[in-house]
């Protein structure tokens, strides 16, 4: 992980000469803590849709994230697909809140996936793990498709309508909020298993829908 640095700024004492007579002077106080923390690098935590996470791009090999993030924050570790399949693949910045997981194909990235919870990772208008399906709507702009719940691929977004996300290879999982266990069995059924739905479903309104995964290809 990129840490913050830490400048340590000098801290000039003026003492004022003693008058003839006078009492002597008071021991000066300790000077104030004056340490300058660096704002964080914002643009480098950038999730830009159709480009990647800011320096981490689709088509790089392992070793030049490995040159660019440095080796100790590259590791191997094999990349979920669904249904219980694995391929090759690393993990970025592992266990901080800059954490990727990389799918690669013939040692290059074919997939950077974000899930990490209070991650700094997040596009130009906030859209980041734990944004609302209100949120992302506005991002894109119109509505959008995306699967029914409860299975491997649920809640993955299949189009996004024309939006400002579309053709960008940009893929967004949401995930269901329960606190609406009251709703009737027919009404939740709407909005489950493998079939498409619309953001706008009038039964999803029902429901807090938050995105758990941000996957650029």
């Amino acid at each position: 992980m990129r840490y913050l640095l830490l400048l340590s700024l000098s801290c000039l004492l003026w003492a004022c000469p003693s008058q003839p007579g006078s009492p002597p002077d008071e021991p000066d106080s300790p000077p104030a803590d004056t340490t300058v923390v660096d704002p964080p690098n914002e643009a480098a935590y950038l999730i830009i849709p159709g480009e990647g996470f800011g320096e981490i791009k689709p088509g790089m090999t392992t070793t030049e994230l490995k040159a660019i993030l440095g080796e100790e924050k590259v590791k191997d570790q094999e990349f979920y697909l669904g249904e219980g399949y694995f391929e090759p693949g690393l993990i970025l910045y592992p266990d901080s809140p800059l954490e990727l997981a990389i799918h690669l194909q013939n040692d290059s990235v074919h997939l950077v996936r974000l899930t990490k919870d209070s991650s700094v990772w997040q596009t130009v208008e906030g859209i980041t793990i734990g944004s609302s399906l209100q949120d992302v709507v506005a991002a894109n702009g119109s509505k959008f498709d995306l699967m029914g719940f409860e299975w491997d691929y649920g809640g993955t977004v299949t189009d996004w309508k024309g939006g400002q996300f579309a053709d960008k290879d940009f893929l967004l999982r949401f995930a269901l909020s329960y606190g609406n266990e009251s709703l009737p069995h027919a009404e939740v059924q709407a909005i489950m298993g493998d079939q498409v739905i619309s953001s706008d479903h009038p039964v999803l309104l029902k429901y807090d829908v938050k995105v758990i995964e941000i996957t650029q290809r």
